[in-house]
């Protein structure tokens, strides 16, 4: 847990390199709907770290759900079903319990106070974000931020349809992300976070890219298949390496050690 001190403290899953070794790069995964409990996330977070060097990287997933995550995983139940019987229950933990106004506290009064108490400087670690699904809009809200410190941020399967359902538009958080490396990895069903959508288009106009350096369409996946896919399946498994080979990349890109100028943001 960090914020204990707090009414109520965020538990979190930490992978790679500990804390005590001093890790050149954080990377800090936002999950999915169902939770860090759930699905594939222990995997994927230890396969990043693995991938970008555990010994100099770590990877955190804080549960901003604290344990109450926005869909609940039944297992006597066929997972598209148990979604659909909580499809109620889900929406107003979206619309009542995950506001964006809790998000920016937990992210600013808690997550980043805590990460810049565990390091004597951390202007000499590269911060990076990675979401799936839901949490890729965390994803994106952390790099909307005005006073984040991180430096770029992927997201894969995205979903962000928390912001409008919230009242506000893809277009004005785009728009708020700006010229911050973001990596979007949708699957061919995630038809708003396509390389033709206008958040896509408005991010590379930003960064003066094409569509397609944005936004790398997985066509034969869909919704959900790096953080819930069956990686014992030859093809899917397949996909969630590259998609995870992507991301890592993007991110050793775009770290400080690799000359990119680290977020002017970070204080």
């Amino acid at each position: 847990f960090f914020g204990e001190e707090l009414l109520h403290p965020i538990p979190f899953y930490w992978t790679g390199a500990p804390i005590s070794s001093s890790p050149r790069k954080v990377v800090i995964m936002f999950s999915d709907s169902y939770g860090l409990e759930s699905g594939n996330h222990k995997l994927v977070a230890d396969s990043i770290a693995k991938l970008l060097d555990n010994k100099t990287t770590a990877v955190m997933i804080p549960d901003l759900f604290r344990g109450n995550p926005l869909i609940k995983s039944r297992s006597s139940t066929p997972e598209k079903l148990g979604t659909a019987l909580d499809v109620g229950a889900m929406l107003f933990r979206l619309k009542f319990k995950n506001r964006p106004e809790r998000i920016e506290r937990d992210l600013k009064e808690m997550l980043f106070p805590w990460l810049h108490s565990q390091f004597d400087d951390v202007n000499k670690v590269s911060f990076s974000c990675i979401g799936f699904c839901y949490g890729a809009w965390i994803m994106a809200r952390a790099l909307a931020t005005k006073d984040s410190f991180f430096d770029c941020g992927v997201g894969i399967h995205p979903s962000f349809t928390a912001e409008e359902v919230h009242g506000g538009s893809l277009e004005n958080l785009a728009n708020k992300i700006g010229t911050l490396p973001c990596l979007l990895l949708p699957a061919s069903d995630d038809h708003s976070l396509k390389p033709s959508s206008k958040p896509v288009q408005i991010l590379a106009k930003a960064r003066g890219l094409k569509t397609s350096e944005i936004s790398k369409e997985f066509i034969t996946m869909v919704h959900g298949w790096v953080t819930r896919g069956d990686n014992t399946n030859a093809k899917v498994s397949i996909q969630q390496d590259i998609a995870l080979k992507m991301a890592t990349d993007f991110i050793r890109q775009y770290s400080k050690q690799n000359g990119f100028k680290v977020n002017s943001n970070r204080k």
